[in-house]
């Protein structure tokens, strides 16, 4: 049995939010992530940021070294994966969570339009054929369909307006004719304005939202974290930014209405639907807090990384190869805290890596 952990904090930051544009095609990707860290060693992983922070040159006062600056300079790539090997042979547990837009959206239609039962509502489970099968679909809609028609769609079900979903509704049909997909067409359900009405999708900040749903996952991931090292409870701090703290509160306040008994293998990872043992979720400005500044550089780093995965736009391939090795790396045998939601396009560009 494992010994106590002492306090786990995990400090989070995200980049590629683009809020309800849920497909901007200059940001495809959106990722939620930091470091986890016991708290008797987030001294040192400060003094190595700090370190590492005090070699840039000299900003104006209060400024910040920024993730986005960082990695459009010449060695920054090199600097930030430095930073993040340094913080992991102390000890500190990277985490992400990766969404891609684009896919997601397309994982929505395919929920959509061909329905199953879902864990929360019904503790049942899409068998493996049906599992792959929705995924297949998925990615049929990803490669096929054009960006207006999942920007049109997106649009509607973030508006909840029946008939700019109706609209969208019937572009699908014939764009889907079009395709020749009519295996597809013929299975294509009308979805009534009752059935419109009850969509669990909202115009604001909902449990659907792509922000709440990656949270909703790093919530889970760092739960399996806490339960492994036998933690009675953990911390969250996240940068300070008022419209994501009202999703966040939300999504915790989900968890608690949860059954805790419910759990689901993935990738390693046991993801807990029930309640946390999450202690203290705190946010502040990344000014105050060098461990924010801290997260900004990995999960900056992490998107640059899948955007450039998707466009193939690496300086060389000695530098996706090691950018590839820090997303999967851990320290100790510690348990890698990943979790993407990314196309066959994107999963084929990573094993091409090697």
């Amino acid at each position: 049995m494992n010994t106590p952990f002492p306090t786990l904090t995990a400090f989070l930051d995200e980049s590629g939010n683009t809020g309800r544009n849920y497909l901007d095609l200059r940001q495809p990707f959106y990722v939620l992530g930091g470091w986890a860290i016991d708290q008797d060693k987030e001294i040192a992983c400060r003094e190595i940021f700090n370190e590492w922070e005090h070699n840039f040159p000299k900003l104006p006062q209060g400024a910040e070294i920024k993730s986005s600056s960082v990695v459009r300079m010449s060695d920054g790539i090199k600097k930030s994966i430095y930073l993040a090997n340094s913080l992991i042979a102390t000890g500190a547990i990277p985490t992400c969570c990766v969404f891609e837009k684009r896919y997601g959206i397309c994982i929505n239609l395919a929920e959509t339009f061909f329905p199953a039962p879902t864990v929360l509502e019904t503790d049942q489970r899409l068998t493996l054929p049906e599992a792959l099968a929705r995924r297949d679909l998925a990615n049929f809609l990803y490669a096929k369909l054009s960006d207006g028609l999942l920007t049109e769609y997106a649009d509607a079900v973030n508006k909840r307006d029946l008939d700019t979903f109706a609209s969208a509704q019937e572009d699908l049909f014939h764009e889907l004719v079009d395709l020749g997909a009519i295996g597809l067409v013929s299975h294509l359900p009308l979805i009534s304005p009752k059935e419109f009405s009850q969509f669990p999708f909202s115009g604001n900040n909902s449990e659907n939202s792509i922000n709440a749903t990656v949270f909703h996952t790093q919530l889970m991931m760092l739960e399996h974290l806490s339960r492994i090292k036998n933690c009675a409870t953990w911390d969250l701090i996240h940068d300070e930014t008022a419209t994501f703290e009202e999703i966040m509160r939300i999504t915790v306040k989900h968890f608690s209405k949860m059954p805790t008994q419910i759990t689901h293998q993935t990738n390693g990872l046991t993801l807990y639907f029930g309640k946390l043992s999450l202690n203290r979720m705190d946010f502040r400005k990344s000014q105050d807090e060098a461990l924010i500044r801290c997260s900004d550089q990995y999960v900056g780093l992490i998107c640059n990384f899948f955007k450039s995965l998707l466009s193939d736009n690496f300086k060389s391939i000695e530098e996706a190869r090691n950018l590839k090795k820090l997303l999967f790396a851990t320290a100790n045998r510690e348990p890698a805290l990943k979790y993407f939601t990314t196309s066959d396009k994107i999963d084929t560009k990573l094993k091409a890596l090697g």
